[in-house]
């Protein structure tokens, strides 16, 4: 017996965790005589914050047995009189027992981030020898390690796959019963805050496309089927899915469709098969660098008991695991050199077998991703989807509402591009449903500020008998919010969630009442979970609540006043050094909003447009902003248009969705185009609506003012059906006199 107590103790030895300097910490193992009063004998040499005792190896879930902090002492250990503590840190244990044979665990705090731990194994010593024969009390111990232990080990195995399978089911159900919370609370006008829809009965089948290798022609966008088959391989095959969209796009969206989907088992869902999906929304993951405290503080409810250790062995031992990680692009960590397990996920150095769709800005991809990553696209509404919307969510099945509404897309060019955002024409298509007026506005800018208007208007129906000029004076003057979203948006990683009691002191208590009411600013609360060992059981927890804009396009709308009252104050070379920190193509709404708003700010975006690379073109849709009179900009479409237009696949979509505007402002106004050259960047031909599908996806309608026609594909051979196509199109173009 002596030997095998020899031998356990030499094992704990090879395992145990010292102290990294030879001076400091505990040695390991101690011993100590039973019967009497031990001490486990530590040096902590450094100053420290307080020294904290856990009767065991887990001092992140345990509570510590006594606390020396302040040159006092308290615990649990020390109030029963079981412990005490020598001012060098030394454990003190009154009066030995066999109880105290095992691994204890010392933590110094040296700062608020700052642990370091220390185990001691205590070996308990003198046992005496029964006078009845009959076995010492030693070898009655370790009888007990021999035989009653296996047993019981067997039996909690056995336990332990019982209360798994529990855990698990008890885990699903709670993130379906949030997942539902969040699915059946899309506004699609978001003042109005009692109209609340399930997500499926607004989701529409918008473009979706796929970037896929040819045969000798590179790469190239092709159109899924569906958005079911985002997800449609195997999960053997199981892939890093980016989903790309600019703002309003509907990324987020879709992302609630999937959750959907995998909630309510649809059938043609390849989700309804995955035993668990993980939905988190990547703002509200700043500093959080493990998965599983992610999910208990974002998704879990409060008074869940299900731990962190409980929660990572789920989701290792789930067969089909799913994550859908919305908004790449606001994610607060993307260039933290800090590890996370996040990106441990997109890189696909953990979860390997677990598919992982993420959504993102188009301009704003992960620096590293897996390889063999499946990359897609969303290209917006076209007519099919606006007229699929308005017949699913807004009128039903009347055609000749229907097409109210879509005449009043094709009255304007500018309001026709602005609602290719699904963001813009779903409250677009709800508001001129209700509202005559509304129609009558076909800028950008004055489109947001009717709908900025419309906000405040419904909140002041509901609250006649409150203090109505102060509303007024709330909704005119935003300066201070300005500011904050302009500072947000000019970080190198951009801010778009603020702690809530931290802007509320900054833009004032009653303005912050206001916002929150109206929709403009949401609150989203979440718990934080703290790693403290010196807490009790219940301040692990703090509940924290952040605040962000309904969606980042209205953050852009607050940070375009700010910009335009700067540019009207600036020196040009100031401006243009203002201007170079802010990419037009990824801010391009902050440009138009803030040319809009103020004609001094326009003249100095213009201006600095103009003399960038593709800008000139970008700057006609800021020169619209200001009045949406294109009268005032005909001399500067002539002159883009006089030697030929030109469009290529290399363009963003913003610029060739600028290109097609110029040209559709052209035609409208009698301006004969001579050429319109088209390089590498035809896909199809849409003869629903006559219309050329770029592999971009945006879509170039019929030329009624272009003498010439030019397609290049640089050594790719047209295929018949391709030739049929372009033939189709040349046809439609009623003034071409030349094709090549």
């Amino acid at each position: 017996m002596c030997v095998l107590r020899y031998v356990v103790i030499v094992l704990w030895i090879s395992t145990c965790a010292t102290g990294s300097d030879k001076d400091e910490g505990c040695q390991s193992p101690q011993y100590v005589e039973r019967g009497d009063t031990g001490i486990i004998r530590c040096s902590f040499q450094e100053r420290y914050i307080g020294i904290y005792w856990y009767d065991s190896e887990d001092y992140i879930n345990e509570d510590p047995i006594l606390n020396f902090q302040d040159l006092a002492k308290y615990g649990k250990g020390y109030l029963s009189g079981e412990f005490d503590i020598h001012p060098n840190g030394s454990l003190i244990i009154k009066e030995v027992s066999i109880q105290h044979d095992h691994m204890f665990t010392v933590v110094k705090r040296i700062s608020a981030e700052n642990l370091q731990p220390f185990r001691v194994l205590v070996v308990v010593t003198g046992f005496s020898q029964n006078t009845t024969g009959n076995l010492s009390e030693v070898d009655n111990y370790y009888w007990m390690i021999g035989v009653v232990l296996p047993i019981t080990l067997v039996l909690a195995i056995g336990l332990y796959f019982f209360t798994r399978k529990d855990l698990k089911e008890t885990f699903i159900e709670q993130i379906k019963r949030k997942y539902e919370d969040l699915y059946y609370s899309v506004q699609p006008i978001p003042y109005i805050r009692d109209r609340l829809y399930c997500v499926d009965k607004v989701f529409v089948e918008s473009g979706i496309e796929q970037l896929t290798s040819l045969q000798g022609k590179g790469q190239a966008w092709e159109t899924l089927d569906t958005y079911h088959d985002i997800l449609n391989e195997p999960m053997e095959e199981a892939r890093r899915v980016i989903v790309e969209g600019e703002p309003g796009y509907g990324k987020s969206t879709l992302s609630l469709q999937l959750v959907y989907d995998w909630c309510n088992r649809v059938p043609d869902s390849p989700l309804k098969s995955a035993d668990i999906v993980v939905f988190l929304r990547l703002r509200q993951l700043g500093g959080i660098k493990s998965i599983a405290r992610a999910i208990k503080q974002f998704i879990l409810p409060k008074d869940s008991a299900l731990r962190e250790i409980e929660i990572k062995t789920i989701l290792y031992e789930c067969g089909y695991l799913v994550f859908i990680l919305d908004g790449y692009d606001e994610f607060p960590d993307d260039d933290n050199d800090a590890k996370s397990e996040v990106m441990d996920i997109v890189t696909r150095d953990i979860f390997q077998q677990s598919p992982v769709v993420l959504t993102t800005r188009t301009s704003y991809l992960p620096p590293k991703y897996a390889a063999n990553t499946k990359r897609l696209k969303l290209t917006g509404f076209d007519q099919k989807a606006r007229e699929c919307y308005i017949r699913k969510a807004v009128i039903g099945k009347d055609d000749a509402d229907t097409n109210v509404i879509i005449q009043q897309l094709q009255k304007n060019p500018v309001l026709g591009d602005l609602c290719q955002v699904p963001l813009f024409f779903v409250m677009f298509a709800h508001m001129t449903n209700e509202r005559d007026e509304f129609q009558q506005y076909n800028s950008v800018t004055t489109f947001f500020r009717y709908m900025i208007s419309c906000f405040h208007s419904h909140m002041r129906l509901k609250m006649e008998d409150e203090n109505v000029e102060k509303s007024k004076l709330y909704e005119e003057n935003h300066s201070t919010l300005d500011k904050v979203a302009f500072e947000g948006l000019s970080r190198k990683t951009q801010q778009i969630v603020w702690d809530k009691e931290i802007i509320r002191k900054r833009i004032g208590k009653g303005f912050y009442d206001q916002y929150i009411r109206t929709g403009i600013l949401l609150e989203e609360e979440f718990v934080k979970l703290l790693d403290e060992p010196f807490t009790d059981s219940f301040p692990h927890i703090e509940y924290k609540t952040e605040v962000r804009f309904y969606h980042k396009l209205f953050c852009e709308w607050y940070a375009a006043h700010h910009l335009s009252k700067l540019l009207t104050r600036l020196l040009r070379a100031s401006c243009r050094s203002l201007l170079q920190n802010m990419d037009p193509f990824d801010l391009q709404y902050v440009y138009r909003f803030a040319c809009g708003l103020n004609t001094t700010a326009a003249k100095n975006i213009i201006n600095y447009l103009k003399k960038t690379k593709d800008g000139e073109k970008f700057a006609i849709l800021c020169i619209l902003e200001q009045t949406g009179d294109v009268s005032n900009i005909m001399d500067n479409v002539r002159d883009l248009c006089s030697a030929g237009v030109e469009i290529n696949g290399s363009d963003s979509n913003l610029l060739q969705r600028s290109t097609i505007q110029l040209l559709e402002i052209a035609f409208r106004n009698n301006v004969l185009v001579p050429s319109v050259q088209l390089n590498r960047c035809r896909r199809s031909f849409d003869d629903l609506y006559g219309e050329l599908v770029l592999m971009s996806g945006v879509k170039l309608p019929k030329l009624t003012k272009v003498n010439s026609l030019l397609i290049q594909e640089e050594g790719n051979e047209l295929m018949q059906k391709e030739v049929e196509d372009v033939l189709a199109f040349a046809s439609m173009c009623t003034e071409l006199k030349t094709l090549t």
